[in-house]
């Protein structure tokens, strides 16, 4: 019923001003009568739930409601009846014309003894945005709530005084305390206590400056008793009136700082080797590491290395594969080695043999290439000196040069074998390959034991044990001076075996612990007996018959046995004179 078509018998519906009042309100009002039928619906009906008002008069009010919330609506109307005068309010769901729900905000008097209204007046407001909001914001909530307690890092809010109000779940993965262990504890009693003081007084600082932040590193106490090296970043919230603490996110960073000390390690071991290591950026060809042996090699710098292109700094003869071939060749193989001539930084031509391994990234692209150089300058030159002096030499003395060519192989197949020993820890941080392999000891066997536990292997391994102990053990703390010496090997083979034991210091002077390593000396010692004996024979078998020739020569030139004629003279002294050239010769070749 429109407000123009309202009875005359009711004065406060028929008023101009209460008409006017009707057709701009924003909510909207229904009278409904005892039987929950509608006797009267604002205009505003059209407007927020597109009906007319014509379309609802004498329907049931309840039915426009959803469902889920008609009985509920239908017990508030039954309590407001049996109460005149009486009010209530809650939210229901009303249908649209097209079929939607809406949410109303609904408030209800019971006015049926007032004989201008006699009914239920039903004021309602379109509270659907209101309603979605809150829903989209509790969403929001747990999602928040989700992501923030499922976060890796550990995430503490504290008061002022840096005792706990809140650790989100992850605190137990990360520390092991469960989330209401560590609840009303301060913060700064995990610290360990040399930091003590200094935590306390960054605590302080940031609590004392509105929206102050600050990160910096820290070992906090596991509940097992161990530590953890944290990355901790404060932010000071304890005006924001949604947290009203300082919040505290820890990350646990223990093993990185583990992996950045085995680096470390790994990088003093390679600038300890005597082989030039340089590793060569796969987009660039620029170099980017440069360890002491390719300095000693070279004679640049690593500061003036770094950086340059590698063709360019050494003049490679015959040039390195191009760049594209390279590329090719290491994606396929992954590795590359072969000899190639260098120049180093005088221009001196060296001849190395050269590896090089593709270095990969975490996602299995190629980062860049690691190449190790060994000069093989003097072994060349030694072999084209050997093949120079073939022709001259006997049967036997081609014997002795492919005795000594296997040798040479031997030797040049092998390395040290390497043991890194820590002083600070006692423990045994490090063995290489040929290390395994010489004594038959396989890394998880011993890396990562007490230096102690190395005793039986030496008694057990070496001829005077007490000696080689007091070499390798009784050192352990000498971050200054090399050791050498001579050890023999018995177990699991009799060796001759060269020791140099030699301080491990970071580029900061830091003292890592001592490097041992062994070379296996056996087969130079066997090489000088051989040639001693090879000269010995020569010298037998060749000068003592020359020396009966000659003396018998003499004899006969002398006239020792009577005169001889002068043509014999003659071929006696030819003979003479080739048996001093023969014998000049041979001392020249033994000497």
């Amino acid at each position: 019923m429109e407000p123009d078509q309202l009875p005359a018998s009711a004065p406060l519906w028929s008023s101009n001003s209460f008409r006017s009042l009707l057709l701009n309100a924003i909510d909207v009002v229904v009278i409904v009568g005892p039987d929950s039928a509608i006797q009267y619906a604002s205009p505003g009906v059209e407007r927020e739930f597109g009906y007319r008002t014509q379309e609802l008069i004498g329907g049931s009010f309840v039915d426009l409601i959803h469902p889920d919330d008609q009985e509920r609506l239908a017990d508030l109307f039954a309590q407001l009846r049996a109460a005149p005068g009486s009010e209530c309010a809650t939210e229901v769901r009303s249908r649209h014309s097209d079929g939607t729900w809406r949410w109303l905000e609904v408030g209800c008097t019971n006015l049926t003894e007032d004989p201008a209204i006699r009914g239920i007046v039903v004021v309602a407001h379109n509270a659907t945005t209101r309603v979605k909001a809150e829903e989209a914001l509790r969403a929001s909530e747990v999602r928040f709530r989700s992501a923030f307690d499922s976060a890796v890092d550990v995430v503490t809010i504290t008061d002022a005084g840096g005792r706990i109000q809140y650790q989100t779940p992850s605190v137990e993965r990360v520390f092991g305390y469960g989330t209401r262990d560590l609840f009303g504890t301060v913060l700064g009693d995990l610290v360990y206590p040399t930091q003590r003081a200094d935590w306390d007084a960054r605590l302080e600082r940031i609590a004392a400056e509105p929206g102050a932040s600050d990160t910096s590193e820290w070992d906090l106490r596991h509940f097992d008793g161990g530590w953890r090296t944290v990355e901790v970043v404060w932010n000071n919230l304890l005006r924001d009136p949604s947290v009203r603490g300082v919040v505290v996110i820890a990350r646990d960073i223990t093993e990185h700082k583990r992996t950045e000390e085995r680096l470390r390690a790994q990088a003093s071991l390679l600038d300890l080797a005597h082989d030039a290591i340089r590793v060569i950026d796969w987009k660039t060809d620029a170099i980017v590491y440069w360890n002491h042996g390719s300095e000693a090699l070279y004679d640049y710098t690593r500061e003036e290395a770094i950086g340059a292109v590698s063709q360019d700094l050494f003049r490679t003869e015959p040039p390195e594969p191009g760049r594209e071939a390279l590329k090719e060749l290491l994606l396929i193989e992954k590795q590359w080695e072969g000899e190639i001539i260098h120049f180093k930084r005088d221009g001196t031509p060296i001849v190395v043999a050269s590896r090089w391994a593709l270095q990969s990234d975490a996602q299995g692209q190629p980062k860049g290439i690691l190449q190790i150089n060994r000069d093989i300058t003097e072994r060349k030159r030694a072999e084209e000196e050997l093949r120079e002096n073939a022709s001259m030499l006997a049967s036997q003395v081609r014997e002795a040069q492919r005795a000594r060519g296997e040798s040479r192989a031997v030797l040049d197949a092998a390395s040290e074998a390497m043991i890194l020993l820590s002083p600070e820890q006692g423990r045994i941080l490090s063995i290489n390959q040929r290390f395994s392999e010489l004594f038959e000891l396989h890394p998880e066997q011993i890396v990562g034991k007490p230096v102690d536990e190395l005793l039986p292997w030496i008694k057990r391994s070496f001829e005077a044990p007490d000696d080689v102990a007091m070499l390798i053990v009784g050192h352990i703390t000498d971050s200054e001076r090399q050791i050498t010496g001579i050890v023999i090997q018995q177990s699991p083979e009799h060796r001759e075996l060269q020791l140099i034991s030699n301080p491990v210091l970071g580029h900061d002077g830091t003292f890592f612990g001592r490097l041992h390593a062994f070379r296996d000396i056996t087969l130079e010692r066997e090489i000088d007996r051989m040639k001693s004996e090879f000269i010995s024979l020569v010298s037998h078998e060749l000068r003592t018959p020359l020396t009966s020739i000659k003396g018998y020569v003499d004899v006969l030139l002398d006239g020792d046995l009577g005169p001889i004629p002068a043509e014999q003279e003659k071929f006696l002294r030819i003979a003479s004179q080739n048996t001093d050239r023969l014998v000049v010769l041979i001392n020249e070749v033994l000497d």
